[in-house]
């Protein structure tokens, strides 16, 4: 996908990449688990149960059958989350839940879904809360191989939505997204800037082939690359900046993105101009004969 948004995200990606290659083997404790609150509560005894068949506890957990008390009442996330979020990073349970999670896909991948609507609905929204999980508990194990079988993966949550409720391409997106970091210690070692076309494309559609809120996922993915000498702002700048060409959207909408993102990143107007400019200096833009400041010139605070 030729252009000039992709070519400056890809300069930067040059640059950092070049360094993480360095490392034959990731790094001891490179995203080290937080230690573990000693006013935690006790280790859950359903934990012994998943552990003897951590697949099959999986499916409990997710389908809503596993014997987890008062943990019963809520969404499976929040229920893997009280479970397993405070687990030692050598703990068997913790250990074994990412070969869990991906034992599960697969089979579930392998299977058809329901012909009945309600129970295509639970079916795709037990697919959506593992991705779920994934992403909330940041298991890496899962998450490399999820991503690392992109193509498969992707083809297969293609067909997934059910309601945006019900979207497990939606979730399967978003848990590539917010997992990017781990994917700097993957062996053997995946580009962290793999996908930035990807999150690119979405913010492009996002709005027409793809739903509005799209646009939140690929802004995201674009906002978890990892951060290289040019900025952590650049890369979703641009993926603002296609989204504008590609939706033409509103005033008041473009504001209410734009402000909503610029509020997580203190800069300085002069130093947001200077990156509006940079973005917008793409031959994308400079074929419609679109200069800076463009649509950000609606933000009085950058006049």
């Amino acid at each position: 996908m030729p252009d000039g948004g992709i070519q400056i995200v890809a300069q930067h990606r040059a640059r950092a990449f070049s360094c993480f290659r360095s490392f034959d083997t990731p790094r001891p404790g490179l995203f080290p688990r937080p230690r573990p609150d000693p006013d935690a509560p006790p280790r859950h005894p359903w934990l012994a149960t998943f552990e003897r068949s951590p697949e099959a506890a999986f499916n409990d957990l997710i389908s809503g059958y596993a014997d987890v008390g008062p943990l019963g009442r809520l969404e499976a996330p929040e229920a893997a989350n009280m479970l397993f979020g405070d687990l030692r990073a050598d703990d068997p349970a913790w250990l074994s839940l990412g070969w869990a999670i991906l034992g599960w896909l697969e089979k579930r991948r392998q299977q058809a879904s329901p012909e009945d609507a309600p129970g295509r609905q639970r079916w795709i929204r037990e697919v959506r809360d593992a991705f779920d999980i994934v992403a909330l508990l940041e298991i890496e194990t899962a998450a490399v191989e999820l991503r690392r079988g992109f193509a498969a993966w992707n083809s297969w949550v293609a067909d997934l939505i059910a309601a945006p409720s019900r979207d497990a391409r939606a979730a399967y997106w978003s848990m590539l997204a917010r997992t990017q970091p781990l994917m700097l210690a993957a062996t053997p070692p995946l580009d962290p800037f793999g996908l930035s076309s990807h999150w690119l494309w979405i913010c492009e559609s996002a709005g027409t082939i793809l739903p509005e809120s799209y646009l939140g996922i690929g802004l995201l993915g674009l906002r978890r690359l990892p951060e290289t000498a040019g900025g952590s702002e650049l890369p979703w700048l641009t993926g603002l900046a296609w989204w504008a060409d590609a939706q033409r959207p509103s005033r008041e909408v473009f504001l209410t993105q734009w402000r909503a993102l610029k509020f997580l990143y203190p800069r300085t107007s002069a130093h947001w101009l200077v990156r509006i400019h940079e973005v917008l200096s793409g031959p994308r833009f400079r074929d419609q004969g679109i200069v800076a400041p463009a649509w950000w010139a609606e933000d009085q605070d950058l006049a």
